[in-house]
Parts: C-alpha cells; structure tokens; sequence
C-alpha cells in the first residue's frame, strides 16, 4: 500500500467507525429517553393513586369520627338543681340539707 492510499484507507476507516459510534449513541439515548419518558409517567400514575388512597383513608377517618360521635353517649347535662336544699359541702359532711325556714 503507497503511504498516501493508507493514509485515505485509514481516515475514511476512521470516519466510519466514529459514523457507526454515534449512530449507536443516537439509538441509546434515544432507548433512555423511551424510558425515562416511562418512568416520568409511572411515577405520576403511582404520585396520584396515592394521592387517591389518601383521601379514602382520610374519608374513612372523618366517617369513624363521625359515627363515634353519634354512638357516643349524651354529654353530661348541667346538674339538676333542687330549691329548698343546701349543696353538700364539708361542713354538712356532703350531704344535702332542707333548708326549714
């Protein structure tokens, strides 16, 4: 081979091997595009059911609530007040007295 063809031979080799290089780079970053397009897109579908799943529970929750309320038992009403009787206290030794007067 005379020393100018080889040197032909050699670039136009070269030149296709860095053709075929970034042809293959091409095809994967293509490939990782596809997928992190996949990924973007699983994780929005998995972001928005939990969202989902956190709104039932929360629902739930406010239902629980609101059925203990209604099967609580009624809240104490304020004492029911006697006239003609003295509230126990200590000196009468908790006991209530009627008033005579």
């Amino acid at each position: 081979m005379v020393p100018g063809e080889a040197v032909r031979v050699l670039t136009t080799e070269n030149t296709s091997l860095k053709r075929r290089r970034v042809q293959q780079l091409a095809r994967e970053h293509r490939s990782l595009q596809e997928r992190l397009e996949g990924a973007r897109s699983n994780n929005r579908f998995a972001e928005k059911r939990i969202a989902d799943l956190e709104v039932q529970i929360l629902e739930l929750q406010q239902g629980v609530r609101a059925q203990s309320r209604q099967l609580a038992p009624p809240s104490r009403s304020p004492p029911v007040t006697v006239t003609g009787l003295t509230p126990p206290t200590a000196s009468n030794h908790g006991k209530a007295v009627r008033d005579i007067g």
